[in-house]
């Protein structure tokens, strides 16, 4: 037992970073970021102690690339649009450095180690599908449980998944170890078949079908006639395939619009980027109001849904290079490893990265699941794997103990710095946050003692919208300042963060300040005017003397005009012209909304098409 402890206890850390998903937190699987943390910081401590001794280094290109990558990554902070959204990054980026450089100091040093590690690999991702295939079977296999344990998120689970098909197959397959293969690697297909995620059964396809090309030429005639046969069956039924997915495509294409524009916008950001984490506070600025009119709209964009295009983004030109030589070198090497190797484990795991290390770049072209740190998990373990294959016997600071020592001391102390002003900050926030959204009263007391981070991210400014919509629902002339500026703090980081100019709007309405509640709906209205919130909250301030209802008919008709192919504007219209007393126009216009709405959910279920044809059922049965 004592001989296989490290294996026992990777296999366990890697598998508690996804089973360690709790509902307790408002952010899922913030606990999982804990544990990397702490991990990250232990084997870097490790690699520290070790200096003074000679050992064995990491020399492979691999490594220098990784580093390279790492550190464009931190020195981008200091060019960073947004100063005040970096830190989330920069500490993610730092953590992984250290993950990185501890561990594969630990693969050079222990050579049994390292070739266990496709037999750890394939343990630790059958213990997360058998996780998700017991949820599936709680929730009924339903879209709800694909959004539950332990990954919160089909695409993420298709990605990992689809990396545990096509990692079994090639281990095994080049083993030649058929039956393994069948066990394993069947099982993980079904599940990604389950997880319905298309992009990560598109780019487990293309690996696998590439694998089989390269490293079976006895069958390639066969596949070729399959892909020929497959190209056929698409192109024949190209319109049936192309309106199963035209939802999901449709979204992403207004996305990748809006990240091009956005890394063309500025000569300079187009070479080195807008800086870490600030694609999400920059992109509104420049994506397209339509966005707002497709299927699978979001008030908030976290992620291009194309990684590379988010790399470029953020780190610009010099980056993405960075990225691409290191994912081209990290190819390389697993290649290489498999034609000279004369270990059998190794040729296999070297097999089974290279097959998962396309997977995961084809993927990253069309899934969100490579913008988080559980995301890029398997793809870090490869990297450190590779960058262990070449070493050479070296010696850090011969004879230089003192200065060791002050160097293990300075990594403790920034390790405490992130530790206590980070992520217990942020851990305290989570849970506060949680309590607050559970609470059924004192809900607007709850919300104002959340305790603030030192540093603003998604969810401190997630919690920020929210306190918009409790002022709102618990208006009262006697608030706390405190508690508003909670709310106001938003004007000052990202305006255009989801509801807030929609409920600035009513916050100034539930004031009688008429004129500045019309100009926040009119400003929420440049940003999405095919919210259905948008035109309900202005009805409502418009019929109690709050809102101007000409200023909203007006509105609502210019933006009818301007995007005739959506036709939630004409919500607002016929609201405006109901309170104006017109009721056969409203009718009329509700009765073609209405017929509209109806032929969209008919063909795509989504939330907003239901919630319009509530609304103009009901108004209709009234009216």
């Amino acid at each position: 037992m004592k001989k296989f402890i490290k294996e026992f206890f990777c296999i366990s850390f890697f598998s508690s970073l996804f089973l360690s998903y709790s509902l307790k937190f408002y952010f899922p699987l913030f606990p999982g970021y804990i544990l990397f943390q702490a991990m990250a910081f232990g084997v870097f401590c490790f690699w520290i102690y070790g200096m003074g001794k000679e050992r064995e280094e990491c020399i492979s290109s691999v490594f220098w690339y990784f580093l390279a990558w790492s550190l464009w990554g931190f020195f981008s902070t200091f060019w960073a649009k947004d100063s005040w959204i970096v830190m989330e990054s920069l500490q993610e980026n730092i953590t992984i450095l250290c993950f990185f450089i501890g561990s594969s100091s630990i693969l050079c040093k222990d050579k049994d180690f390292r070739q266990n590690i496709g037999y750890i690999l394939i343990w630790i991702l059958g213990i997360l599908g058998l996780a998700y295939f017991a949820n599936l079977i709680f929730y009924s296999f339903s879209l709800e449980g694909r959004f539950r344990y332990p990954f919160a998120n089909p695409n993420l689970a298709g990605s990992i998944l689809g990396f545990a098909f096509v990692f079994c197959s090639g281990y095994f397959l080049c083993s030649k170890k058929y039956i393994g293969a069948l066990a394993l690697a069947i099982p993980f297909l079904v599940l990604l078949f389950f997880s319905h995620s298309k992009s990560s059964l598109l780019s487990s396809s293309i690996a696998t079908f590439t694998f089989l090309y390269i490293f079976i030429p006895e069958i390639r005639i066969f596949l070729s006639l399959s892909i020929f046969l497959s190209l056929s069956i698409f192109f024949s039924r190209f319109s049936y395939f192309f309106d199963k997915v035209w939802a999901s495509l449709e979204i992403r294409l207004y996305l990748w619009e809006g990240a091009w524009n956005m890394i063309c916008h500025d000569p300079l950001r187009f070479i080195v980027g807008y800086g870490p984490g600030n694609f999400f506070s920059q992109y509104p600025n420049f994506q397209s109001p339509e966005i707002f009119s497709a299927y699978y709209a979001a008030e908030i964009v976290e992620s291009p849904h194309n990684f590379y295009l988010e790399v470029w983004a953020e780190y610009g030109l010099i980056g993405l290079f960075l990225f691409l030589f290191l994912s081209w070198k990290m190819l390389q090497a697993s290649w290489a490893i498999y034609k000279k190797s004369s270990l059998e484990k190794e040729k296999s795991i070297a097999c089974g990265l290279c097959m998962g290390i396309v997977m995961v770049l084809v993927d990253a072209f069309f899934s969100v699941s490579f913008s988080y740190l559980h995301g890029q998990v398997f793809w870090i373990l490869a990297a450190i794997w590779l960058s262990s294959s070449s070493v050479k016997k070296a010696v850090f600071f011969d004879g230089k103990k003192f200065f060791v020592q002050c160097i293990f001391f300075l990594c403790c102390f920034i390790f405490i710095f992130f530790l206590k002003f980070y992520t217990l900050n942020f851990l305290a926030f989570h849970r506060h946050y949680r309590m607050a959204l559970q609470s059924r009263k004192d809900l607007l007391e709850k919300m104002s003692n959340v305790p603030q981070p030192a540093w603003e991210n998604l969810y401190t400014l997630e919690w920020r919208c929210t306190m918009g919509s409790v002022l709102c629902d618990f208006y009262d002339s006697g608030w706390k300042e405190e508690s508003l500026l909670v709310f106001t703090r938003l004007e000052e980081c990202m305006p255009k963060f989801g509801f807030f100019w929609l409920y600035k709007a009513m916050l100034y309405a539930r004031q009688g300040e008429k004129e500045k509640s019309d100009g926040c709906f009119i400003l929420f209205a440049a940003k999405n005017p095919f919210s259905c919130d948008l035109w309900l909250y202005w009805s409502m301030a418009a019929k109690n003397q709050n809102a101007d209802v000409l200023k909203m008919l007006e509105t609502s008709r210019f933006y009818k005009k301007k995007y005739p192919h959506d036709l939630t504007p004409s919500l607002g219209e016929a609201l405006a012209l109901h309170i104006l007393g017109k009721r056969h126009e409203s009718v009329a216009i509700m009765k073609e909304l209405q017929a509209w709405a109806k032929a969209r959910f008919q063909k795509w279920p989504v939330r907003k098409n239901e919630k319009i044809l509530e609304i103009t059922e009901k108004y209709l049965e009234f009216f």
